[in-house]
């Protein structure tokens, strides 16, 4: 499964864990990279990561299995996410439907969109 489709509080088993948000590109990972240019070309690719929160920690190694148990009722998966945090801030009004979120995504989009 790709986790670009996977919705803001989707959460997977062993070790039980939930989608959070997107991982935004930052100065720090791109002077590590040392490639000029990489935080614009990683946004305007719009394909990031996601983070997770640990629900019931357990050991998770390579090439393990996931599960989905349990997918929320509302569209906003990590890539919406992303988008509207970056390059479509229209979209912020929908990032308030996932419970989910973390707290200061939450305000900001509730500041935004005020």
């Amino acid at each position: 499964m790709k986790l670009l489709s996977v919705n803001v509080g989707q959460p997977r088993p062993n070790p039980w864990k939930q989608a959070s948000c997107p991982r935004i590109p930052c100065g720090t990972f791109q002077g590590w990279l040392l490639q000029a240019g990489w935080i614009k070309r990683f946004t305007q690719a719009a394909r990031p990561g996601s983070y997770f929160r640990v629900i019931e920690p357990g050991e998770i190694q390579a090439g393990d299995q996931i599960e989905i148990v349990y997918r929320p009722d509302h569209d906003v998966t990590v890539a919406l996410s992303f988008r509207a945090l970056t390059l479509s801030p229209e979209l912020l009004p929908r990032l308030l439907a996932a419970d989910a979120l973390p707290r200061e995504l939450r305000e900001l989009a509730q500041r935004r969109t005020a």
